[in-house]
């Protein structure tokens, strides 16, 4: 078995060096040092040598940062899900074209290829030392490492350069090199370098804990990665390679697909999202939610909350992969410390709270129990597990252990009778999450949280399955949708009522009606109202299950899920502070706020804008008090100006909507 397996990686080794396609970009590519100051020759032969440089692209990974953020659980701000105190700048029309781009680089790329194309022939002769099957995984993970900063680019720039080797320092064969691949090429090109990762760590891992890259890692992303761009062709159909607003179409006139045509290229994508999703979900069992917020040491513990707030992630069937912090190496970040005090800025808008449903599986307006939104309490009764866990309520108990420890004097024994919503430090909408919110005192200190945080989670892979195969077959009963569907709702959600009755209480005419700014962005694609009631429940599943994810940006973009905003700007809400009467309530404060836009000492909104605090309108002269709207150029990235000036004409083309002349906005 050994020599055919080396037989066998031999000729991918030939196939990954020799015939790849070697493109490159004209910057950020010559002033890069080798890793090294050590002769190559005498580099990257051993084990030992491989696992530390592997470990140190993992940056390329997502984390949950340093100490002045809420980490991996802040991350959907800037959508529908969540806002910090000033709107983001796509929405409302700050965005210019640029020389330059910061995300238009490639020195991860170029590290991976750097270390591909030192190893791999060392590999094929047999010249590196050490335990055979870890240093394949370690081959294994640049290739995921690879894949995963391509993924990130091409999300940002769609057609983009595939790198897969160390150019020479030649202006000509840069700019030559510089030419964009297709956006689909580029996402088949990911997969491959999935397929080859998966491949190579199948064997024995050098870590059992979760930490490190892994097959099932490798796996899980082709699922994410087919389905983005099976959507994203869906979707942004005149946009995308054939289409006639291209712009890549005259540097590839007539161009066709590698699976034979447009709609084919789309079910190439699909069956491999469900094909490698049903993989993982397998295999990966979702922790079972309690639903309850353990209040005291005498109440039980709930594992789905805790799984969040852990310092060690593995022992949870749910966990993929994580990543590790230190306290003897004080290697650490503040999630615990936001999760206790106002999530670092970052609310939960009304509508995210809004779209989950009751406990009887009926969204709020057709559900058998009536929707009170007068007071967090409320708002929490009969709901969906996951959204009655994790929103914090005034007057909850933070059960804590380590009380007697020096460290965590941030720590809230009870959550505050009015959230803060005003100064400096506030939430900007009142609603406020619990992840991470660790029962050890010690992990809510600013300076000291050395919680897990969560790289990729199987729960994921159960929607990727969902969505995927829907998309491909039409009905929601095809192969396991509806299994993987009910152990969502029945494990997570606590929701027992079927599928069925879900779909027939939802009413698409409530779920977008523009005067009420609750409505869920992902109820549209290209515009217009999703007509398929069965994809919409599907999309909210996903919304609610992938709370505190960082996932909802990248959703809402595949999917074309703004651009009903250029016509219909879109008012970000959060908690309801006022009542019909124009008096504020008083369960949020114990004096009266002062709400007129005209007036520079407001701190909060104006009843007559809406009873829901409006975070970017409470004074007139805010950037965003006439709502968000959006141009279909923000979808992606601009390509930086800079590069046309270094390759020229016939190389280049910019993205969609964007101009080739800087500081111009968007065309569209």
């Amino acid at each position: 078995m050994k020599n055919r397996y080396k037989l066998s990686f031999k000729w991918l080794v030939g196939i990954a060096t020799c015939s790849g396609v070697l493109l490159t970009s004209c910057n950020d590519y010559l002033d890069i040092t080798p890793p090294s100051d050590i002769p190559p020759e005498l580099y990257l032969n051993e084990e030992n040598e491989l696992a530390t440089y592997v470990n140190g692209l993992y940056g390329i990974l997502p984390s949950h940062g340093g100490i002045y953020t809420y980490g991996i659980f802040g991350g959907d701000a800037g959508t529908d899900n969540m806002v910090k105190s000033k709107a983001d700048s796509k929405y409302i029309g700050n965005l210019h074209t640029g020389m330059d781009n910061g995300d238009y680089y490639f020195e991860n790329i170029r590290s991976c290829n750097y270390f591909l194309q030192e190893v791999l022939p060392k590999y094929a002769s047999g010249n590196l030392s050490g335990n055979e099957e870890y240093i394949r995984h370690y081959i294994g993970e640049i290739y995921f490492l690879r894949a995963y900063e391509y993924f990130k680019r091409y999300q940002m720039f769609g057609d983009y350069p595939i790198i897969t080797q160390i150019l020479p320092d030649q202006e000509e064969v840069l700019i030559k090199e510089s030419k964009r691949s297709p956006r689909n090429e580029v996402a088949r090109f990911i997969l491959n370098n999935l397929d080859m990762a998966s491949y190579l760590m199948s064997g024995a891992n050098p870590d059992a804990n979760k930490t490190r890259i892994s097959e099932d890692a490798a796996i899980f992303l082709k699922s994410r990665v087919a389905l983005f761009e099976a959507t994203w062709l869906k979707y942004h159909k005149e946009y995308v390679p054939g289409g006639d607003k291209w712009p890549g179409k005259d540097m590839y006139p007539n161009y066709t697909f590698p699976a034979g045509s447009y709609q084919a290229e789309i079910d190439y994508f699909l069956r491999r999202a469900y094909e490698a999703a049903d993989s993982i979900a397998g295999k990966y069992a979702l922790v079972q939610n309690t639903g309850n917020v353990q209040q005291s040491a005498s109440e039980p513990s709930n594992p789905y909350m805790d799984m969040y707030a852990t310092e060690d992630m593995k022992g949870y069937s749910e966990v993929i992969m994580w990543r590790q912090y230190s306290r003897a190496l004080s290697v650490g970040h503040s999630v615990g410390y936001h999760a206790q005090l106002m999530n670092n800025g970052t609310g939960t808008t009304r509508g995210m709270i809004e779209s989950y449903l009751m406990s009887d599986g009926k969204p709020i307006y057709s559900s058998s129990f009536t929707y009170n939104d007068e007071g967090i309490a409320n708002v929490r009764k009969n709901r969906d597990a996951r959204i009655n866990v994790f929103l914090k309520e005034p007057g909850q108990v933070n059960y804590f252990v380590n009380l007697t420890s020096n460290l965590g004097s941030s720590g809230q024994i009870v959550e505050p009778a009015n959230p803060t919503i005003t100064g400096d430090t506030k939430n900007p909408t009142g609603y406020m999450l619990r992840m991470g919110n660790s029962k050890d005192k010690e992990e809510n200190d600013q300076y000291g949280t050395f919680l897990g945080s969560p790289v990729f989670m199987a729960a994921e892979a159960y929607l990727n399955y969902i969505e995927a195969r829907y998309l491909a077959s039409g009905d929601w009963h095809t192969d396991k949708i509806e299994q993987y569907w009910n152990e969502l709702r029945q494990k997570h959600a606590l929701i027992t009522a079927s599928i069925q009755e879900t779909i027939d209480a939802t009413d698409m005419a409530k779920e977008t009606a523009l005067k009420d700014q609750a409505y869920d962005w992902g109820a549209y694609s290209a515009g217009a109202v999703l007509s398929d009631k069965v994809l919409y429940c599907i999309r909210r599943e996903r919304r609610c299950e992938l709370i505190g994810m960082g996932m909802r940006y990248m959703d809402l973009c595949r999917w074309r899920s703004m651009d009903q905003l250029k016509e219909n700007k879109y008012h970000i809400e959060g908690f309801k502070l006022w009542g019909d009467d124009g008096k504020q309530l008083p369960v949020y404060s114990y004096k009266r706020l002062p709400a007129d836009p005209d007036n520079t000492e407001s701190v909060v909104s104006s009843p007559e804008l809406s009873n829901y605090l409006r975070p970017f309108e409470i004074q007139r002269t805010s950037d965003a008090f006439s709502g968000l709207g959006w141009y279909y150029a923000y979808y992606l990235g601009y390509v930086p100006i800079k590069q046309f000036s270094l390759c020229g004409d016939g190389v280049l083309y910019q993205n969609p909507g964007w101009s080739e002349s800087a500081n111009s906005m968007p065309e569209f």
